[in-house]
């Protein structure tokens, strides 16, 4: 019987996913330990329970899931510390000497895979790839005697050592709230600045700078009047468990910089050329080269529903350059846009989930790289730290929707999958 979501939460708060696993884990090396002094008939008996140590790690992970906000991260972050990896481990050296059943193996891909669908959070990301890459260094049976695993393992790994590098702190773009900011020259062209704590609205915890000046500028500008809004927000999404902290929103922003250059540099000026003039919307969740392009009346009409109303007027202040761009562009033959400064909207979706988390980015191109022809996983793994970038981040905002929806196919509804 599946469990329901308030037996899921109090299991939730008394951090028990991970303490079970922990269980499980000491347990499971206690048996495959025993292994080599049994006989036949107690080696039946540890695979047997070897295997229903699978099955209740795996009703562990679907009652983690079931949680509300950030909460579902948060514990399979935990679970795989507590050493999930290490009891799939002791399962697949145990029945070395024989094949896994169906089962089992079942069990082991529900592991693997519910892990793979944290990895757009770098709190999750952080220690799987840690995992992942000490099994493969030690060339553990995880990654060597289980043929299916084996495959998924190495299929995933350039994937996630690419979005691995958006964990290094050192190579955070900026987050800094106020729309005018000023770049200091290291900055320009690059985005990319030493980490520091960013200063922090001391009120609504819900704005960062990147410096004093950028602070007193947005209050002016517009955050007085937004600030007492957000506090309240704030305080909601903090009892909801949806606190969207600096460190992941560091890493979403990074990773929308690296991904939408990688698709100017895969795709050229059928790219780029209609990035000048509607808004890119990416769902990374469901493929990261499933862009569309989106005119910005029908954008605007779609998502300004959704935004906050103490956030309208900083969407209104993002989209208004871009807007210029539009009609300025209107007035010229295509190849004389070429060249010009260019600005990009790019709507980026993360699935969290339960909720999707929306941030708009507009973005300036300040240069322009030119590659020969390559696959976007071949271009993915260039590292903006060494080729640098062609693009700075100008403006962002972010905003939460529940419940869950594919926005391409609400825009599109007949749009490829």
């Amino acid at each position: 019987m599946d469990a329901d979501y308030n037996l899921c939460s109090l299991f939730s708060s008394t951090q028990a996913p991970e303490l079970f696993i922990e269980v499980l884990v000491a347990v499971s090396s206690g048996l495959k330990g025993s292994i080599a002094h049994a006989g036949p008939i107690e080696k039946g008996h540890i695979f047997e329970q070897l295997a229903l140590n699978t099955s209740s790690a795996v009703r562990v992970i679907s009652m983690a899931k079931k949680t509300h906000g950030f909460r579902p991260a948060f514990h399979m972050r935990n679970i795989i510390i507590a050493g999930l990896f290490q009891l799939m481990d002791n399962c697949v050296s145990a029945f070395a000497s024989q094949a896994l059943d169906g089962e089992v193996r079942e069990r082991l891909k529900f592991m693997f895979t519910a892990t793979k669908k944290f990895t757009r959070s770098p709190k999750v990301l952080r220690p799987l790839l840690s995992e992942l890459e000490h099994h493969v260094a030690i060339k553990s049976a995880l990654v060597t005697k289980e043929p299916t695993l084996k495959a998924s393992i190495e299929a995933e790994m350039p994937s996630l050592r690419v979005k691995g590098r958006c964990l290094r702190k050192e190579e955070w773009v900026t987050v800094c709230d106020n729309l005018k900011r000023h770049l200091a020259p290291e900055m320009v062209g690059t985005g990319l600045v030493n980490y520091a704590l960013p200063k922090t609205c001391s009120n609504c915890h819900s704005v960062v700078y990147c410096s004093p000046q950028c602070q007193r500028e947005d209050w002016s500008a517009r955050h007085r009047k937004e600030c007492r809004e957000m506090c309240i927000d704030y305080l909601e999404r903090s009892y909801a468990n949806l606190s969207y902290s600096y460190s992941t929103r560091a890493s979403h922003l990074s990773s929308i910089w690296h991904t939408f250059e990688t698709l100017a540099v895969t795709f050229g000026n059928p790219f780029t050329s209609n990035a000048r003039v509607e808004a890119t919307l990416i769902e990374p969740s469901r493929g990261a080269t499933g862009y569309v392009f989106v005119p910005l009346p029908k954008y605007t009409a779609t998502f300004e529903p959704f935004i906050p109303t103490f956030k309208r007027e900083r969407f209104n202040d993002i989209l208004e350059p871009f807007r210029h761009q539009i009609a300025r562009l209107a007035h010229l033959p295509s190849p004389l846009q070429v060249g010009l400064p260019e600005l990009n909207l790019m709507h980026w979706v993360e699935l969290a989930q339960s909720f999707d988390i929306h941030l708009i980015v507009l973005l300036r191109r300040v240069r322009i790289t030119i590659l020969p022809p390559a696959a976007y996983n071949y271009n993915v793994q260039r590292d903006p730290k060494v080729v640098g970038s062609d693009y700075e981040i100008v403006q962002v905002m972010w905003f939460f929707t529940s419940p869950i929806r594919c926005w391409r196919d609400e825009i599109y509804p007949c749009s490829p999958s």
